[in-house]
Formats: C-alpha cells, sequence, structure tokens
C-alpha cells in the first residue's frame, strides 16, 4: 500500500501488496481502487497506514509532528543535519545559488539512510519470505502460462558501492531464488567494471538508471545467459542478430 508519502517529486500512489501468515502469501488489496477514492484519500488513511508496512517501520518514525521538540530528537542524526541545511538555505541563500548542493546533500542523507534500510530488509525473515513467495507465485504462473520463468537482478549503483566498501549483503539470499528459478544476476559484471559511473545515467551515487553503455553491458550479458541456457527460441536470436548489424 505503499507510496502514501509524497518524496522528492515522487507521484502521490498507491498499489496492492502482501503479507505472509502461516507460510503462505495474502493479498492485501488496494484500498484505493477507484477514482472517487483517490480523491478522498484521507477517508482511508487509516486502513492505508496500518497495512503499510514501510509507513510502519520508516516513515512514521521519521515524520516530525506535534510534539515537534521530541520527533525531533528521536532521529537526531537524519532530521538535525536536514533542517540545518533548510535553514541555512532560508536565511543565508535566498537567491538560490547554493540550491543544487543543498538539495544533494539532503538528498544523499536520505539515501544513505535507505541504503541502511534496504540492507537489513536482506536480514529480515519476515520480507525474505515474502519475496520469496511472489518467486513462487511468479514460477507458478510460468507453468500454467506455459513459459519459462526468468529471475533478473540489476543492483543500482549504491549497491555495488556498498558492496565493495561493506561486502556483499544479499548474495545468501540470491542463492535460494537460483534454487527455484533460473536466474540472471548482474552484480559481478558490475563489481569488476573499471569505471561504475560511466554505466550510470545520473551523477549521483545512488545510480538508479543505466547509461547507453550501462544498458548495453547488461543487454549482452542477459543475451549471453538465454542463449548459453537454450532459453532463446530461433526467431528471437534471428531478432537479436539483425539488430547487432
Amino acid at each position: 500500500m505503499g507510496g502514501s508519502v509524497k518524496v522528492l517529486k515522487n507521484t502521490f500512489g498507491f498499489k496492492p501488496r502482501f503479507d505472509i501468515k502461516d507460510g503462505k502469501l495474502v493479498l492485501i488489496k488496494n484500498i484505493i481502487d477507484e477514482e472517487s477514492k483517490f480523491n478522498e484519500y484521507e477517508n482511508y488513511l487509516g486502513d492505508i497506514q496500518d497495512k503499510d508496512y514501510f509507513y510502519l517501520t520508516k516513515f512514521r518514525d521519521e515524520m516530525i509532528r506535534f510534539p515537534c521538540l521530541f520527533h525531533t530528537l528521536k532521529k537526531p542524526s537524519r532530521n538535525l543535519p536536514l533542517i540545518g541545511m533548510l535553514l541555512f538555505s532560508k536565511l543565508f541563500d535566498k537567491d538560490g545559488v547554493m540550491n543544487e548542493r543543498i538539495r544533494n546533500y539532503c538528498l544523499m542523507k536520505i539515501m544513505n539512510i535507505n541504503k541502511i534500510l534496504r540492507y537489513r530488509l536482506f536480514q529480515d525473515k519476515y520480507a525474505k519470505d515474502i519475496f520469496i513467495g511472489i518467486v513462487d507465485k511468479f514460477i507458478e504462473l510460468a507453468k500454467r502460462k506455459n513459459f519459462k520463468p526468468v529471475f533478473l537482478l540489476t543492483p543500482q549503483k549504491d549497491d555495488i558501492l556498498f558492496i565493495k566498501q561493506k561486502g556483499h549483503y544479499y548474495n545468501h539470499f540470491i542463492e535460494k531464488i537460483k534454487e527455484r528459478v533460473f536466474t540472471i544476476d548482474i552484480t559481478e559484471q558490475l563489481l569488476s567494471a573499471r569505471n561504475l559511473d560511466r554505466l550510470y545515467s545520473d551523477d549521483y551515487v545512488y545510480g538508479g538508471h543505466y547509461s547507453r553503455v550501462g544498458n548495453k553491458l547488461v543487454a549482452d550479458f542477459i543475451y549471453k545467459a538465454l542463449k548459453e541456457n537454450q532459453y532463446l527460441n530461433k526467431r528471437t536470436e534471428e531478432e537479436a542478430s539483425f539488430n547487432k548489424i
């Protein structure tokens, strides 16, 4: 039910999610399933928040609300630098000369916190059980629809930098996925890259999108893995060969 908070220009949105009970996935349907409800979402916030994992474990604790001082000091290492930067921009940067640098500082502060959360999710049994349950559901769908399932992992730049500094934090989980379904993991390719920045399209450490060079590297690796494991039909191979001309 994520997306109940507007962060970094993200569009306001709602979506269903899964819970897990007695080892089985349980679908929590989207409460906002009609346009009229979207326009009156305030009436449904209580139910949405009660079922939003990230609201309960992250956003609620980060919100600065009354009593403001108490909630600010609950997360001092996060809130005080962000508030300090905001005050600085209001008092000493009225012309907006430092806007980009201040924005980048705040963005990286938030992204570093999110990176730690991402790391913890791969250590969390509840989160891992849901992830594996969704993969198993995908495999069941593939059998019913008669197609070959493939699990593809394409990490962000900050994932790769984190692994280089702290060690691999999701490899043990990916090994479990490999036991279930054919898996293509781009991590090792990116770890061995000489110029990681060249493979991503933005200048931030976050690195959420690949550049033209990065997309080419990933596409070639996927194609090779699919071909070596006989996941391509003749028509697909002919099209791929034609596109290389």
